[in-house]
């Protein structure tokens, strides 16, 4: 799966407790997720451009109507 620049190897989200609730190598697919105000921890594996592996961690909240 390529992007502007670089290519997705995986995405992974994790929840609290670390377990994981989804994982992709599909750039274009969605996640959702499962619970109102939740905090998940993401992982991202990218090949950039010039052939250099990267590893991205970081957190987001789902904020679900």
């Amino acid at each position: 799966v390529e992007g502007y620049g670089f290519t997705l190897d995986t995405i992974t989200v994790y929840n609290r407790y670390g377990a994981i609730s989804y994982q992709s190598n599909n750039i274009d697919e969605g996640w959702e997720g499962e619970n109102k105000n939740e905090v998940y921890f993401v992982k991202l594996n990218i090949t950039t451009i010039k052939d250099e592996i990267r590893e991205y961690i970081f957190t987001v909240t789902a904020i679900i109507d």
